[in-house]
């Protein structure tokens, strides 16, 4: 927000500098006009180095240009967004310190927007976010919890940012895992019936699939399960049911479930390989049918239908990718686990061949989950034996800890997730953290409308703010820009509290910028990190501003930037899948 209205004062000031001929350039500012923090706080809020950059354009000196900008910009004045200073620093850079009622303008737009403060404007295009995608063969571990947070986090925050937001599950409920399914199923069905039948060797254990074939025995009758198959599509619906139970625990939902099985019923797979053969990428060889994926930018070429008739994933891939691109959207994001980077070119060649275009599907591949007690790794499931499996996780340390951590990393990188850490009730714990933060904010704001111990007399004083005044101050919150002018005016006279609450606001008015970011890189996990800020800066302005106070026009002041940064906290919370709590 505040980079945005610097960038247009500067743009405007470069456009006024052509009008009236000091500039002898095109009226349209020919660099990026790029707003960063500088290092060192003495050098103001923010600062521009443009004039750098337009001086092999302009012919003239960069502090000759910084100086000129500098002069137009003053012309341009504020616009109604509040005051500054602005100075021209060596060796052509633009300095900008924001002064209270600039401050105070943000606080009064935090106000005015609220729920929607960061929100970006609609932009038309639509996108579909597939993820998880686990065979409905068992339960979900911690890496599939992992890329159903990253999905469902970058869901909320690119329709904050403006998409149009579909998420997809693709159902793995054919194949040779599937059939192995049904075969492990009916044996122990068949067991249960009495009959003295082998388990197969490879199969599920039977321990775990016990109570599902239970389960069908007490809700179909003998005709609906006497084949491997039909109890095998009774027991995959079990799972996928239980999959679909734990995520929406987590606060992960689906606008679709499609099954891979709908693929080959509906002949979509046979006309993905008819579509890359009348494109001449296809060819036999050796019993088997092929795809030139080498010569569509692969290593090799691979194989689409075996020798025995069967299709492959990546032929199966085919036909629901070639799916997807024909429902039309802007760009489609898988969300993959690190050990299948191989299959993506394969991917990629397949989107060439089918003539459809690979730029508009991204995928993102996701490192391992480390999970860790006290610094030692925990390796593997009580239950499960071989795994982590995300209902223990979750049950151990609740659904806001879990989505916080899984989404806080950059998905490029492994996550070492404590346990022990995340059920800690301390700042070391950025999850129950950022969490007090906002129930800290909810609780100034009911006890500046209750009554209060009086320290030296002893007595309950009445309360600092009435009810009928906190009306007054939240109404007047989002509609006068200059309510808390005050709250800086205060703080003349003690420094290190202005520099606190400056820290603060500024920080809050970044929501729009970290969003537009986050979304560009398609990393929520900035947003968490940047919650964990707030949290930071709040708990410095606390230390040194005491919010209720006995003079009425510093406390209403002072809490107008405690709603605001309740408000930008609920904001980002929301955004990561977290819950806001108004007490802890």
């Amino acid at each position: 927000m505040v980079k945005e209205k610097l960038e247009g004062k500067i743009k405007k000031a470069y456009q006024m500098a052509v009008d009236e001929g000091t500039f002898k350039a095109e009226r349209d500012c020919p660099e990026v006009i790029f707003i960063e923090k500088p290092k060192m706080e003495s050098h103001g809020d923010f600062a521009c180095g443009v004039s750098l950059k337009l001086a092999r354009h302009l012919k003239l000196a960069p502090m000759k240009i910084a100086e000129t900008l500098k002069d137009y910009i003053e012309k341009v004045g504020t616009n109604g967004s509040g005051s500054m200073k602005v100075e021209a620093a060596q060796p052509g850079f633009l300095n900008f310190q924001l002064d209270k009622s600039f401050l105070s303008n943000i606080i009064h737009q935090i106000a005015s927007a609220g729920s929607n403060f960061g929100q970006g404007k609609p932009n038309g295009k639509k996108i579909l976010i597939e993820y998880v995608s686990a065979n409905p063969t068992g339960g979900l571990h911690i890496g599939h919890g992992r890329n159903a947070i990253l999905g469902s986090s970058l869901a909320n925050l690119l329709s904050f940012a403006g998409w149009q937001v579909e998420q997809e599950f693709y159902i793995n409920d054919c194949g040779e895992q599937i059939n192995k399914l049904a075969k492990s199923a009916y044996a122990c069905y068949q067991r249960k019936l009495g009959q003295s039948v082998d388990y197969p060797e490879d199969g599920y254990p039977e321990d775990s699939l016990s109570p599902l074939v239970d389960k069908a025995m007490s809700e179909f009758d003998k005709s609906k399960l006497s084949t491997p198959e039909e109890l095998g599509d009774i027991v995959k619906e079990y799972f996928r049911a239980d999959q679909e139970k734990l995520l929406l625990s987590l606060g992960v939902k689906f606008d679709s479930w499609f099954s891979e099985t709908s693929l080959h019923k509906d002949g979509k797979v046979e006309e993905a390989l008819r579509q890359m053969s009348i494109l001449d990428f296809t060819y036999d060889s050796e019993g088997a049918y092929w795809l030139k994926a080498k010569e569509l930018g692969d290593e090799r070429d691979r194989v689409l239908k075996k020798s025995s008739g069967a299709t492959t994933y990546l032929a199966n891939d085919a036909a629901y990718h070639l799916n997807k691109y024909k429902r039309g959207y802007d760009l489609m994001v898988n969300i993959w686990g690190a050990d299948h980077h191989g299959q993506v070119p394969g991917l990629k060649a397949v989107v060439k061949a089918l003539g459809e275009d690979p730029a508009k599907l991204d995928i993102l591949l996701t490192q391992i989950v480390n999970l860790n007690r006290d610094g030692k790794p925990v390796k593997m499931s009580k239950r499960a034996g071989t795994v982590v499996m995300l209902d223990e996780v979750l049950e151990e340390v609740g659904a806001d800890a879990v989505r916080y951590y899984l989404a806080e990393s950059n998905p490029n990188n492994p996550i070492n997730f404590d346990l022990e850490l995340a059920k800690k009730t301390s700042k070391d714990n950025p999850a129950f953290y950022i969490q007090y933060a906002h129930a800290r904010c909810c609780s100034i704001l009911r006890r500046a409308c209750e009554e209060y111990l009086d320290s030296e007399s002893g007595k309950m004083n009445p309360p600092r703010v009435s009810l009928e005044q906190m009306r007054e101050i939240e109404e007047a919150y989002g509609k006068d820009e200059h309510l808390f002018d005050s709250t800086f005016d205060h703080e003349s006279d003690n420094p290190e509290a202005f520099a606190a609450q400056k820290k603060l606001v500024l920080r809050l008015a970044c929501l729009p910028d970290e969003v537009e970011e986050a979304a560009r890189v398609m990393q929520p996990g900035r947003i968490a990190r940047y919650s964990y800020e707030i949290a930071c800066d709040l708990q410095r302005f606390y230390e040194v501003s005491r919010v209720l106070s006995e003079d009425l026009s510093v406390t209403r002041s002072r809490l107008g930037l405690i709603m605001a940064t309740r408000q930008v906290l609920a904001n980002t919370l929301k955004i990561i899948g977290v819950s806001a709590p108004e007490r802890m």
